[in-house]
């Protein structure tokens, strides 16, 4: 036995039908997240540009050498810490080339190197005798 509830849902039937078809999808195509894209290759660097990451390269070495010398375990790992940070932004630097950003990391990378030179350079006056008890 069907009530009458149910003969109203069934008349109704065609109108909820014709109106979702009418609406469309739940998901418009507005609404759906993109389609991924493939970012496209870094640009070719120039003979100048690649000369200037060389030079970069140059002063890791210089400073990764300096700091293999350095036998405070703590301030060798905040100098390694810093390098490392570098590094990463000439990685960085290397997918999409910056004049400004390669010569601020130049010049971060030549202050780091003179406080590191500076940090493990003896001291220039002798020890104070006095003081030393001697």
């Amino acid at each position: 036995m069907t009530s009458r509830f149910g003969y109203a849902l069934a008349a109704f039937r065609p109108i909820f039908a014709a109106a979702v078809l009418a609406i469309g999808p739940a998901v418009r195509a507005e609404d759906a997240p993109p389609a991924p894209t493939i970012p496209p290759p870094p640009p070719a660097l120039t003979q100048q540009q690649k000369d200037a990451l060389a030079v970069l390269d140059k002063g890791f070495t210089r400073f990764d050498s300096l700091l293999a010398k350095d036998d405070d375990a703590r301030h060798h790992a905040d100098e390694k810490a810093i390098i490392d940070d570098l590094k990463k932004r000439v990685a960085a630097l290397r997918a999409a080339f910056d004049q400004s950003k390669c010569d601020d990391l130049k010049t971060e990378l030549i202050l780091d190197y003179q406080r590191l030179a500076a940090w493990m350079a003896k001291p220039l006056n002798p020890p104070d005798p006095a003081k030393s008890g001697g």
